[in-house]
């Protein structure tokens, strides 16, 4: 029967509500983190055409999706001057993530929603350091363990060779927030560069120990001091104080380097650093504003801002002192 045009119909709500685990037991749940409410606004009866049209439509509202979302952010970027938020890392879901690391980072209570999937070139980056590692850990005799806070990806463990069992106590554990510890690993100058940026200044990563970080990723490749291409193209752009101080040498060759192509190696730090150049180049044009102090483009200023004062690492010392400064 149809109903006339008087009735009324049921306009159902919606309620999702998000917990994060409760760390008594997993009978019981913990604070709640995200709620989310659908609100119906209009209802028809379930008819034939009803349906078919309900059908039609659905796909039509996912296209949608994306414009929609575009249009709102518009409205709070432009008409309400909300600065874009870049979007975060979820927090380690371990509460003993990064325990012992150096300097390690004051994380709010563990939790997250949906985690990153490695880009191409995070994953390129990643082979590297793999197969470096796998090389090294047998050569110095420090094991090395690389330990992400998603808990999805597996750990990476590199044993110490056979023969170093006297320094098996001589171990490396690497825990980082996101794969672009790999970029930054590949893109950074030197091991200090790459400590400065990514530990100091962006904390994306933290080592056990500062000074095994240096042992393990500072190689002495080659007595000639002119840099090789792809050292050429990591230091373009870089501030001059990062890449002209006696304390922050710059390494005629890249340890990562080692083994692979010259000119694929080139290529591909040159398309990264365009990348980022790309990313500047499209918020200019769009006019948009980030959070001051999180624009990508500005990571290696920060660096210097913190190697000028903040947090420096001293590598006579092999760790960190508040408020020293090194001179150029």
């Amino acid at each position: 029967m149809i109903p006339s045009s008087g009735d009324t119909f049921p306009q159902p709500v919606v309620r999702v509500q998000l917990y994060t685990d409760s760390d008594s037991g997993q009978d019981s749940r913990g604070p709640l983190k995200l709620v989310a409410v659908l609100r119906c606004t209009s209802s028809t009866p379930l008819t034939t055409p009803s349906l078919l049209s309900a059908l039609l439509w659905a796909p039509m509202g996912l296209l949608l999706l994306f414009p929609r979302i575009l249009y709102h952010a518009w409205i709070l970027h432009y008409v309400k001057r909300l600065d874009v938020f870049l979007r975060p890392e979820p927090f380690p879901t371990n509460p003993d993530w990064a325990s012992g690391a150096t300097n390690p980072a004051k994380l709010p209570q563990p939790g997250g929603v949906k985690w990153q999937s490695e880009s191409i070139f995070e994953r390129l980056a990643k082979q590297r350091v793999v197969t470096f590692l796998q090389q090294r850990s047998e050569s110095t005799g420090i094991s090395v363990s690389l330990v992400s806070a998603n808990p999805a990806t597996p750990r990476d463990d590199f044993p110490a060779s056979s023969t170093h069992t006297l320094k098996s106590d001589r171990h490396l554990q690497i825990d980082y927030l996101t794969p672009r510890f790999f970029t930054i690993l590949f893109l950074s100058p030197s091991a200090a560069h790459a400590l400065l940026l990514g530990h100091t200044s962006e904390r994306v990563f933290f080592p056990s120990s500062t000074e095994l970080f240096l042992e393990v990723f500072s190689v002495s490749t080659s007595s000639v001091s002119t840099l090789s291409m792809p050292q050429q193209a990591r230091v373009q752009g870089l501030p001059r104080l990062l890449t002209h101080s006696r304390n922050l040498p710059v390494p005629s060759s890249h340890p990562l380097d080692l083994g692979w192509n010259v000119t694929v190696t080139w290529s591909l730090v040159k398309l990264l650093r365009a990348l980022e150049e790309a990313e500047r180049w499209i918020f200019g044009i769009a006019r948009a504003r980030p959070v001051k102090g999180n624009e990508p483009w500005k990571q290696w200023e920060r660096a210097e801002s913190a190697f000028m004062g903040r947090d420096v690492f001293d590598r006579d010392q092999g760790g960190y002192e508040h408020g020293s400064v090194w001179s150029g």
